[in-house]
């Protein structure tokens, strides 16, 4: 079962308050256990960022949503703006 979309809302808060970080797309959480919650998130970050700062700010978006939601586990994929046209 979903934490509700005010859970929700404060994980996209924290991945949008990480410099770098573009939008959230594809956000889902779920109850695992009876207080164990697993987040998955899609990142887009400027397209052409080195994947080494891709990494940096995956990496500084997983702590921050650890930090402001109590949750145990996010899995977070990076994905390079679109192209504009």
């Amino acid at each position: 079962r979903s934490p509700g979309p005010e859970f929700l809302a404060r994980v996209k808060e924290a991945a949008l308050s990480v410099e770098g970080v573009l939008d959230v797309r594809d956000l889902r959480a779920e109850y695992v256990g009876p207080d164990i919650v697993h987040a998955g998130l899609h990142l887009v970050v400027p397209r052409g960022l080195p994947v080494e700062d891709a990494h940096r700010i995956a990496e500084t978006v997983r702590a921050r949503v650890h930090e402001e939601t109590d949750g145990h586990y996010c899995v977070i994929q990076v994905e390079p703006a679109a192209a504009s046209t």
